[in-house]
Order: structure tokens, then C-alpha cells, then sequence
């Protein structure tokens, strides 16, 4: 077992999960051989019965397993629930299709009062192959907050592009996070991760990146970031005046706020008109991305953003097309390149 005295709570949201998949999920934090944690499971109102039976009885059989179900109003809902339930010292976010690296506490023994967040190496695998991205020396990032800011802001190159914007693979202080009364947007179905960690790092004085391999990210092809879906349009809307309140709030952010607003963009023409899957008439689908052209101000937005940004070719190219208006293009080279 380790050495840690301290209570650390792992916040789960379920949707629609398969019960294999939570099984692992919950596995892997077991298996950590933790003395003192709780696991929350937070069902977002999933639709099959037998997640809701199968979360009953984990409840019943596993010590320190606390279960909520929740009408479906999305996962910063439910991790906000599972916020309020938790009475840990620390806070881990893992997503119920994600597993945590085996004996990753066992290289965390030293765990400093004082951290507010602790950042760790992570793992994306497709289920064939997996590829570890790392820092590779231990940092204290709390002088380098400007580029924490930039890096979740997705300015290329900043910190690697390491995926600080994410909120799993961290390790957060609940009395940091209670003191600075941090919770996710419940009007925010996409990207909450980003808003909530830029209000982290904007509250916090004390981040740690430790070079541990910790988490597991399970690409999932059939998830919402890969499928159409039109309902992006008015989550993005939201996320982007979400995110610009927040610029007003903070001027610092300012500087590299035209890289958020680009990918953003480019996430909703990805997820709705420029879909491989759409199949609007050129006609139709250049009329629509015009307007939203218009409506977000994104040819004033594209000006701000040079060529020599992007050290990748690809990335010129899409600039290039984006900034002017070659949609049609666009939409040939989605759907050869994804």
C-alpha cells in the first residue's frame, strides 16, 4: 500500500457507458492500492437500466464506491455533483472510458500541502497502440503561467502542446478549488475542460508537473468530438462567449485568445458543414459557414493569425484556405485527410 495519509477522491461522470469499460475504468484506481480514497460515480442519466443496476451493486459490494444518479444535463453537471460529494483532500477527474496507469501512486509518494495542482505524463491509445507524452523533467510551473495560459489557448508549440487544457491526468486541492469556488459551466457541453482549467491556473500559486506516466486517454472514434452533429453550433456559441467573458475578466489572457476562437471554429465546421458526412449542396453549406463567418467576426479573428505560427505544412495550408473562404477545398481535404 502507499504511504499517503491523505484522502483522495476519483470523480467518474457515466453516460451510455459500457459496463465492461467502467469496470476497467474503476479496476485501474483499485488497483492502485490507495489507503485512503473514494471513488464517485455520477451517472448522467444513461438510458440502459443495467448501468444503473450495475452501479447499485458496485455500490453495495465496494468500500469506498459512493453512486448518484442524475437526469441527464450533461458532465459538467455531474462532475460539479460529484464536487460536492467528494470529501477528499485531493481530486482526480478520470473519464469512464479512461484507465490510470498501473502503480502510478507508487512513484507519487511525496505529496507536497502546499501544490495546488499537480500535472502528470499521460498515454493516448487507440487500443492497438499507445503513445506516451511527456515533459520529461520535473517543472514548477507556477512562474510559467502565461504560457500554461497560451498552451490551453492552443498557440502552437507552446509547453510541446502537452494537454494541459485537459482536466484529467491532474491531481487538484479541493480546499484550492472550494476557496476559489472552481466548478464547471453546466452551460457548456464542449471544451468545459479548457474554461476550467484556465480558472485553475489563473487562481492558482503553486503548480507542479511531475514526469509520471498516470493516465490512460482511450480514443474513441464514435465519440462526439469525431461524429456530426449540429448541436455544435450552439455549444460553440456558448463556449465562445463563455470564453470571452473570461478575456474581459483577465486582459492576460487577451494576447493569445485568437488561437482559441480559430480551433474552436474549426471544431464546429469539423462537426457540422465541413463533416465528411454532410451532405449539404456546395451551395448550401457556403451560404451557412459565410454567415458564420459574419456572425463570430472570424475573417477580423483570421487576420491576427500568421502563417509562421504553424511549423506544420498541413496547418499553413488550412490557414490559408480558412482565411479565404475556399470552403469547397476545405471541405476535399476533410474528407481525405480525416
Amino acid at each position: 500500500m502507499t504511504d499517503l495519509t491523505k484522502k483522495f477522491s476519483f470523480i467518474i461522470p457515466i453516460y451510455n457507458t459500457g459496463i465492461e469499460i467502467i469496470e476497467k475504468c474503476i479496476c485501474s484506481i483499485l488497483g492502485q492500492r490507495i489507503n485512503n480514497f473514494e471513488i464517485i460515480l455520477v451517472n448522467d442519466g444513461s438510458s440502459d437500466k443495467v448501468i444503473d443496476d450495475f452501479c447499485k451493486e458496485l455500490e453495495s459490494t465496494e468500500s469506498g464506491l459512493i453512486y448518484i444518479y442524475q437526469e441527464n444535463q450533461g458532465s459538467a453537471v455531474a462532475r460539479n455533483k460529484g464536487l460536492d460529494m467528494a470529501t477528499g483532500d485531493y481530486i482526480f477527474f478520470v473519464d469512464a472510458d479512461d484507465t490510470l496507469v498501473e502503480e502510478s501512486f507508487q512513484k507519487y509518494l511525496n505529496l507536497s500541502e502546499e501544490v495546488e495542482i499537480t500535472c502528470f505524463d499521460y498515454l493516448i491509445t487507440d487500443g492497438q497502440n499507445s503513445t506516451n507524452y511527456s515533459l520529461n523533467s520535473k517543472m514548477d510551473l507556477s512562474n510559467h503561467k502565461n504560457r500554461l495560459y497560451a498552451n490551453i489557448m492552443y498557440k502552437p508549440g507552446v509547453l510541446d502542446d502537452f494537454a494541459f487544457g485537459a482536466i484529467w491526468g491532474k491531481c487538484f486541492s479541493r480546499q484550492f478549488l472550494e476557496k476559489n469556488n472552481i466548478r464547471f459551466r453546466p452551460e457548456l457541453r464542449k471544451t468545459q475542460d479548457r474554461i476550467f482549467m484556465l480558472e485553475a491556473f489563473l487562481h492558482s500559486s503553486n503548480i507542479l508537473y511531475l514526469p509520471i506516466p498516470f493516465y490512460n486517454y482511450h480514443v474513441n472514434p464514435n465519440s462526439i468530438t469525431h461524429v456530426k452533429n449540429f448541436k455544435m453550433l450552439d455549444y460553440c456559441e456558448r463556449l465562445i462567449n463563455c470564453f470571452n467573458d473570461l478575456v474581459e475578466q483577465y486582459p492576460e489572457l487577451k494576447k493569445d485568445s485568437k488561437y482559441f476562437t480559430y480551433n474552436i471554429f474549426q471544431e464546429m465546421l469539423l462537426l457540422t458543414y465541413l463533416n465528411k458526412y454532410s451532405d449539404f449542396p456546395s451551395k448550401i453549406y457556403v451560404s451557412e459557414i459565410t454567415k458564420i463567418y459574419k456572425r463570430f467576426k472570424l475573417d477580423e479573428g483570421l487576420r491576427e493569425i500568421n502563417y509562421q505560427d504553424f511549423n506544420n505544412s498541413g496547418e499553413k495550408i488550412k490557414l490559408f484556405l480558412y482565411k479565404n473562404r475556399f470552403f469547397r477545398v476545405l471541405k476535399y481535404y476533410y474528407s481525405r485527410v480525416k
